[in-house]
């Protein structure tokens, strides 16, 4: 095979490989966005979602703040997904965390915010 051919094949195949990385992005960063302002809203009065955030966390001592959530060792978007969508039917202390009753969308939403505040290593 020429030079030319060669390059065009590889050229050919880089484009199939990258492009549906490309597709995906935006998705993802739409959903860290609608994360981050579903979170603003409906978790501030417990956790420290971001740390300029207008309100700060009502419950004392405060819920665990969502980046140290992120950090902890063994925490994947697994098992993020798993915690939010279980039922938290038994609140027997304010340290248990009520049901936040989210749909799918919303906890995809959720799990994507709160992985991009992973610290990177």
């Amino acid at each position: 095979m020429n030079r030319l051919a060669m390059a065009a094949v590889l050229c050919a195949l880089a484009g199939v490989l990258f492009t549906p990385v490309r597709a995906q992005e935006p998705a993802q960063a739409d959903d860290v966005r609608a994360g981050r302002a579903l979170s603003l809203k409906l978790c501030t009065a417990c956790h420290l979602v971001l740390p300029n955030q207008e309100m700060t966390p009502l419950l004392r001592p405060p819920a665990p703040a969502f980046r140290a959530i992120a950090n902890r060792p063994g925490v994947t978007a697994d098992s993020l997904r798993r915690f939010l969508s279980e039922t938290h039917s038994s609140i027997r202390s304010t340290k248990d965390m009520p049901n936040p009753e989210l749909t799918e969308d919303q906890t995809r939403q959720a799990v994507a915010f709160l992985m991009s505040l992973r610290s990177r290593r």
